[in-house]
């Protein structure tokens, strides 16, 4: 069995299982990576150790000030993405924005329905092309910080996240959303900020 240890220093140790023969307790293993990997975006506040592994490459990130999680296309995206796949329509380049939400959103959600933090100076951020790497391996990631303005008043605790395709909140189609690590952000607990390589969206 893997042991996930959460250090006094915030680093976090992980000691996986040697490789086993057997394909459903491989394939346990595996899954129980996968989610630690996602883990280990949480943020400590310094680098963690993610140590190798021989079915997989090790993996060591410094994550911000929120600790981002990958989840989901919008059920609008993944319609988009198959008709501009077979012709029929065309997807044109747009602006992509994030927010961060309060309430987790769902495939179903649009820029209209989600719960956008609400502290004083809240706004959702552009992120640019050239703030994201190419897409390479079937991911594509921030290569540079995002950190929005920071809060003057007010408090919102942050559970999720949106890229909408629109600067005006309540506003837009969500392209992408996912979870972070529950964070509340305040005068004392700000500005909200992602490190770079902290926002990874696969598509496979």
């Amino acid at each position: 069995m893997a042991d996930l240890t959460i250090n006094s220093d915030g680093t976090a140790t992980l000691v996986l299982p040697r490789p086993s023969s057997n394909p459903i307790v491989r394939a346990r293993h595996w899954a129980f990576y996968m989610i630690a990997q996602a883990v280990f975006r949480v943020a400590w506040g310094n680098a963690s150790p993610f140590p190798a592994h021989p079915w997989f490459n090790g993996v060591k990130r410094a994550i911000g000030r929120v600790g981002v999680f990958f989840a989901s296309f919008s059920d609008a995206t993944e319609l988009s993405i198959l008709n501009h796949a077979y012709g029929d329509g065309t997807w044109a380049a747009l602006t992509a924005h994030l927010s961060l939400t309060t309430v987790i959103p769902t495939d179903a959600s649009t820029g209209a329905t989600i719960t956008e933090a609400n502290y004083t100076t809240f706004a959702r951020l552009i992120i640019n092309a050239s703030d994201m790497s190419a897409a390479a391996a079937g991911s594509k990631t921030n290569s540079a910080a995002f950190t929005f303005a920071a809060c003057t008043a007010g408090a919102s605790t942050i559970v999720g996240f949106a890229i909408v395709d629109s600067i005006t909140l309540g506003e837009g189609n969500i392209i992408s959303w996912g979870t972070v690590t529950s964070k509340v952000i305040d005068t004392s607990n700000t500005p909200p900020t992602i490190a770079i390589g902290a926002l990874v969206n696969t598509l496979d």
